[in-house]
């Protein structure tokens, strides 16, 4: 599904049970009071986006006067806004922000063409830019600029009504984390089955990325369970849970999901209290 204006009604009329994604347009609904949802966990903890600029930025000072393509309302407006903040910088007065349309390649096309001089790219798009000759001026990831950016929504009736399925939703997701963290062969099958890419550059980065977004995680423990922590809301990025449970899939037939899914359970009865 493309955009809130279709997965977020979609949502509120049942018709899907679980959003995965849409963070941007999530925080907004939910801040603003504007529907009955509720965030159960997320998967990115820090903002995962590279700022791509022309050759001749060589420091944020070097941003002004200049123009960044962004999405409207979307993670990479809100990446750039914070960057220029911490910067000093004023958007719409010391740096143009430009609403650019299209993917990736089109944008980037639209770049070598001098429209805008930076826009912001989820890893590991910013390959193709610096195929162009463009750089990397911030990994916002490095900044630990926090964002719950892939989050796992419902409506607050289904979390009502459907305890248990969200419980074992989430025993899956965070035991596929698990097995992420620690099968690198089964990582690779999976980046391999979802992109279709075999360029061993391509997979490294896209693999590097997930796994520091992964190891990121500051969980909150409920127990212990033998040696093993049972934690509530993971977090990774925009491959996110559909990775991560391919991961599962192709772990091979030993693997087992062997979390105590009472401690979950305790974790989305502390989220529903609140």
């Amino acid at each position: 599904m493309q955009g809130p204006s279709t997965y977020l009604p979609a949502l509120l009329s049942s018709n899907i049970q679980i959003l995965y994604g849409g963070g941007t347009a999530v925080s907004r609904t939910i801040a603003g009071g504007d529907a009955p949802i509720v965030v159960i966990g997320s998967e990115t903890r820090y903002v995962p986006e590279r700022l791509m600029v022309s050759p001749a930025i060589k420091s944020p000072a070097d941003l002004r006067g200049k123009k960044t393509g962004v999405s409207r309302g979307g993670l990479d407006e809100y990446a750039a806004l914070y960057y220029l903040e911490k910067n000093g910088l004023v958007s719409g007065k010391d740096v143009a922000l430009l609403y650019a349309t299209g993917g990736v390649q089109a944008r980037a096309a639209q770049m070598k063409q001098g429209l805008f001089d930076a826009m912001t790219v989820s890893p590991p798009n910013e390959i193709e830019l610096e195929k162009l000759g463009f750089r990397e001026l911030v990994d916002f990831f490095e900044m630990r600029m926090p964002y719950a950016g892939i989050p796992y929504t419902v409506t607050k009736d289904f979390r009502d009504k459907n305890p248990r399925v969200l419980t074992d939703f989430m025993t899956v997701v965070v035991e596929a984390i698990q097995i992420f963290r620690s099968n690198k062969e089964a990582d690779y099958k999976a980046i391999i089955h979802l992109t279709r890419q075999k360029d061993p550059l391509l997979l490294e980065k896209i693999y590097k990325a997930n796994l520091a977004q992964y190891d990121a995680i500051q969980p909150g423990v409920l127990r212990e369970s033998g040696t093993r922590s049972l934690v509530a809301f993971p977090s990774a990025n925009s491959i996110g849970g559909l990775l991560v449970l391919r991961c599962a899939l192709l772990a091979g037939p030993d693997i087992t999901l062997h979390f105590d899914v009472s401690g979950i359970l305790e974790t989305w009865k502390f989220a529903h209290e609140r």
